[in-house]
């Protein structure tokens, strides 16, 4: 994981698939900025508890288009963290 901008925590996972770590501004708020392929859930878990803390979860999870590469995750992630995954209608279509 490396950081590319304050606040904002890249991982590369499955060797080609970014995903981020995104601080809202509020101390401890974060949201997860797509999933991944799937199969990478217990990784992302992972990173987000080493990086902020044990049992910490994200506001929301966004998705940037519905691509399997993107969205992977999304279901595992929100049903393991109970939050919402926000994308934009058309995007679900792709």
């Amino acid at each position: 994981m490396k950081q590319v901008a304050p606040g904002v925590h890249q991982l590369t996972i499955q060797r080609f698939v970014n995903l981020y770590f995104v601080e809202t501004g509020r101390s401890g708020e974060w949201v997860l900025v797509d999933t991944g392929l799937p199969g990478a859930a217990k990784d992302i878990i992972a990173a987000a508890d080493k990086l902020f803390y044990p049992g910490t979860h994200p506001e929301a999870i966004l998705l940037t288009h519905g691509h399997m590469d993107h969205a992977g995750n999304a279901r595992e992630l929100a049903e393991h963290w109970k939050v919402p995954v926000l994308a934009h209608p058309w995007n679900c279509l792709s």
